[in-house]
């Protein structure tokens, strides 16, 4: 990893997050960085920390949070797994004390049952982590995040649309609303109900029933754009703004 970095430090990032070591705990010489491929903790604690010195060089201004690597179920590679957790707090804890803005997280307490060869997360399991990163960001003290240095990223678009040559622009099939004319959604109507078409007689009411949003509208008001009349919440995760939901 060390050697692979610079173009993504190149962006000036002000926030870092670091989880790497997995790889050095494995028994596999075809995997692990040792040559005679036996695991050592503590070389790889020491490479940990040049990684983050190397990163605090090319971004002065960053937060790095450094990730107690999560546990494996694999015997073969748990021990040592263990060994190397324990050692990230020192490795962090140093770079601390020398005045730099850098945290050690605990991701050693993960639920190993999201795994899904031992090692590797399932995509459950990608989404905890990704809700635990974020809970460890906002920790950061907000004296430590600076407004990033470098330009954002520049994404262009490959000869076939996509974001590259080597990814097919996203296809969402063919609309499945063939006529949106009023006869072609009365003879619809009567499909779903048995040849009958019912009309509202009263005020139509919506309520909150894991819709979108709840409230009265006035008969004849079909639009109800004049006469709304909010019975309910908008769901918060819209974010929308209710005044305009209906």
């Amino acid at each position: 990893m060390y050697d692979h970095i610079d173009e993504s430090l190149a962006q000036r990032p002000n926030i870092i997050l670091l989880h790497a070591g997995t790889n050095d705990m494995n028994p596999d010489p075809s995997v692990s960085t040792e040559a005679d491929g036996a695991p050592d903790p503590a070389a790889a604690a020491e490479r940990l920390g040049n990684l983050i010195d190397k990163m605090f060089i090319k971004c002065p201004d960053a937060t790095i949070l450094v990730a107690m690597i999560i546990p494996t179920t694999r015997s073969a590679q748990r021990p040592q797994t263990i060994q190397y957790q324990t050692l990230i707090p020192g490795v962090v804890q140093t770079r601390f004390a020398a005045g730099e803005h850098i945290m050690a997280v605990d991701f050693s307490v993960f639920d190993t049952a999201l795994l899904r060869d031992g090692i590797h997360p399932t995509d459950a399991g990608y989404r905890k982590m990704g809700s635990w990163w974020y809970d460890f960001m906002t920790q950061i003290p907000k004296s430590w995040i600076s407004a990033p240095v470098g330009d954002d990223p520049v994404r262009s678009i490959g000869s076939n649309g996509g974001p590259d040559d080597n990814i097919p622009p996203l296809d969402p099939g063919t609309s499945p609303i063939e006529d949106t004319s009023p006869a072609h959604i009365v003879t619809a109507a009567k499909n779903a109900l048995g040849d009958k078409v019912k009309f509202c007689r009263g005020n139509p009411e919506w309520y909150s029933t894991g819709k979108l949003a709840s409230g009265r509208g006035v008969n004849g008001d079909w639009k109800f754009t004049s006469k709304w009349q909010s019975e309910g919440e908008v769901m918060p995760a819209t974010n929308l703004d209710p005044q305009y939901v209906r």
